[in-house]
């Protein structure tokens, strides 16, 4: 019994030694100009590389067989949940949000129409939850003549909330012909099957 013990413990440091022998530790560049860290870990660190004509994330790897790669032009980081890097690319406050895989490079989702202006948030690493613009939905507009806010479209089951009031609040100081603002749908991605789902949950807000 204490020769089988013994074995087992050998082969179990031998297998310890083997899973390690592989990762083979480099040393990163220091960052150039237009380059400041958005995220450092063990594993990889991730650089906002900005030029004078562009923007986009830079993902090292600290490891020797690790994958290093950037991101498209006009990008910038949103988080990180588990083994996947979230970014978001476009102008003003409606971007595409692109999903990659950390260890490979791969791009994993692609969403389109992606609020920026609430952030993505993790359901631990198994999921997360973000807003979407729909531009077929109802929403308010500023009628200066009458000095009111004025419905358009239909409200769905879930749109009426106290986030229009917040909206409304929001926009008091800037008010003009014309002006709007939306309901935002939040969704679900599993990030497993990288399947969407849309929720009966809206947030209001200023639509550019």
């Amino acid at each position: 019994m204490k020769k089988l013990t013994f074995t087992l413990s050998l082969l179990l440091v031998l297998l310890t030694g083997c899973s390690g022998a592989g990762k083979k530790k480099i040393e990163l560049p220091p960052l150039e100009d237009g380059q400041t860290i958005c995220l450092e870990n063990e594993d990889v660190r991730l650089l906002d590389h900005e030029t004078d004509n562009t923007f986009y994330i830079i993902v090292q790897s600290k490891y020797k067989d690790g994958k290093s790669f950037e991101t498209p032009e006009g990008t910038i980081f949103e988080t990180i949940m588990g083994n996947s890097l979230v970014v978001s690319q476009g102008t003003g406050n409606i971007r595409t949000l692109l999903v990659y895989n950390l260890q490979t490079g791969e791009e994993k989702a692609r969403i389109e129409n992606f609020f920026s202006g609430i952030a993505p948030v993790p359901e631990g690493d198994s999921a997360m939850t973000f807003y979407i613009y729909n531009e077929d939905t109802a929403g308010m507009a500023w009628d200066a003549s009458s000095e009111e806010w004025v419905l358009y479209g239909d409200l769905e089951e879930g749109m009426q909330n106290s986030t229009i009031d917040e909206a409304k609040r929001s926009c008091e100081e800037h008010l003009f012909p014309g002006l709007c603002i939306v309901p935002l749908q939040k969704h679900r991605m599993d990030l497993a099957s990288w399947i969407v789902t849309p929720l009966k949950e809206y947030h209001w807000s200023y639509s550019e």
